[in-house]
């Protein structure tokens, strides 16, 4: 079985506008991938936050 932190994690890329998109990945460097893949489709990005199961920020990654 996996372990606890093996699960997929939630975290939240702020984009133009004031608008965000949720990211869906395995580890920060899944994530980190999919926020930079924001910004050669032509979105302006500012952050990336890791969210809790309430989607709470818990920590900054970029």
């Amino acid at each position: 079985m996996g372990k606890e932190d093996e699960k997929v994690k939630t975290y939240r890329a702020e984009i133009e506008d004031d608008n965000f998109e949720i990211i869906f990945a395995d580890n920060d460097y899944d994530a980190m991938e999919e926020y930079l893949n924001l910004s050669k489709e032509g979105h302006d990005i500012f952050n990336l936050f890791e969210l809790n199961e309430d989607n709470d920020v818990i920590r900054t990654i970029a």
